[in-house]
This record gives C-alpha cells, structure tokens and sequence, in this order.
C-alpha cells in the first residue's frame, strides 16, 4: 500500500494479477514470489544478493574472488573464526575492532572495542563480523564547515539489470553522509564520532549537498578528482557483483 500512496507517475500501473505484471516488487529475496515470476519480467530482488548483504557472506565472497585487499582489513566471522581474530588482535593490541552484525543495517549492534572480553560476549551471543576500525578515515573536506576532521562516507546507488550477462549502473548522484564531531580514537564510545548515519543515531545531521561535496573534493586535492574515485568505485561495484554470481 505505501508504494501505491507514494508513486505518482502516471507510466506506472499497479495490478494485482502476478502474470500480467512487466514488474514485480519484492522484499529481499522475492520470498514466495521468486519461483513465480517469468524471465521476462523485471524483479527487484537479486538471486545472489545474500552474498552481497550479509556481512559474513559479503567477506567470504571477496575472498573467494580475491578481492578481500580492497577492504581496509580483514573481516572475521567470530563464530566460526574467532581464534583468528583473537590471534590478530594479540598482533595488534593498539587496533580497535568494530562489532557489526550479520544481517542488519542502519547501524544497529555495531560497537567499537579493543576488549578480549568484549569480543567473547559478543562470539557468546553469536551472528557478528568484526573488523578493523579504520584508524586514519578520509576527513570531510574542511571548505564543508562543521567540526574539522569529521568522518564520512559515500552511498553509491546501483541498479542491477542483470546478472548474466551481468549489466550494472551506477548513478553519477551519491549520497554523503559524515559524523558530527572530530575524529579521535580516544572518543570512540561517542556515535557521533564512530559512526556517520546521524540521522539513524537520534543526532540532527549535517551532511554536504552533493554537488558543494564534489567541489570542495576536487578543490582540496586537485591530483584526485572525484571523477576518479567515482570510477574506482563502479569498478569495485562490477567486480564485487560478478564475484557473487559466479
């Protein structure tokens, strides 16, 4: 009901027969519709996309593509593969490592600890990843005003037409989102340090346009256009989704 309330293009015609359907919307993986639908029709689920979405899922899938090194650091299933990550964490007693769930999003159930004893509980309760905190994150460009050296981070929106052959887009518009406060790794018990989803943490955000984002970028480092690291990232995007249907 929430989509026929909010979609207003007059191209669009909703019907409630699956046959007769060029589209059909689904939650994540189509659920009971996926063995109903025919090859014709335009779907809005991805066969694959639970080796895209879950965490664990996702690391085993760049590393079975050989992958994993764009990632800042290695990403651990702590039930399955705890004694690694306490192996690297002895390594490295001066990382932080950040506690995500599996399978949700909007930042819930993340934590940022360097505790042993922390990690146990967590592998105790089961259904998480940990990897490295990014100890030195790329600061929002200081021409965007608010606090100097705010983490942030780029969605980039991608539209999958098919996997085989695979056809993937990727928009020129992203979305920019940035923690409030300066960075420190002393303070990163404060959300509006550790994270950069204000909005999703009850914190009024203050993230860039777009466009003031993409000029102040060019402007701050000229020898690394944004239009370079757009283009780094669609490559990124091409190689991660073929590796998941492969």
């Amino acid at each position: 009901q929430w989509a026929k309330d909010e979609v207003a293009d007059p191209r669009i015609e909703f019907c409630d027969d699956l046959s007769k359907a060029d589209a059909v919307f689904a939650h994540s993986g189509g659920g009971a519709l996926a063995g109903k639908v025919s090859q014709t029709q335009l779907v809005s689920w991805y066969a694959y996309e639970a080796a895209l979405i879950r965490k664990d899922h996702l690391a085993a899938t760049l590393r079975r593509a050989g992958l994993d090194k764009k990632a800042p650091g290695p990403t651990f299933d702590i039930e399955t593969e705890l004694d690694a990550l306490l192996g690297w964490m002895d390594a490295n007693p001066e990382r932080f490592v950040m506690l995500k769930p599996y399978d949700l999003g909007r930042s819930i159930g993340h934590a940022v600890t360097r505790s042993l004893h922390q990690v146990l509980c967590y592998a105790g309760c089961g259904g998480y990843v940990a990897q490295p905190y990014v100890a030195a994150p790329h600061f929002l460009p200081a021409a965007l005003g608010g606090a100097p050296k705010r983490k942030y981070d780029v969605r980039v929106v991608a539209l999958l037409r098919s996997s085989e052959p695979l056809e993937l887009y990727a928009h020129d518009h992203v979305y920019v989102r940035a923690a409030n406060k300066t960075h420190s790794e002393d303070a990163l018990n404060d959300v509006e340090v550790a994270l950069t989803a204000m909005h999703l943490v009850d914190a009024a955000p203050a993230y860039p346009a777009t466009s003031a984002f993409i000029e102040a970028f060019d402007a701050e480092d000229p020898s690394k256009p944004w239009a370079g690291v757009l283009a780094a990232a669609r490559e990124t995007l091409r190689e991660v989704f073929s590796a998941a249907a492969a």
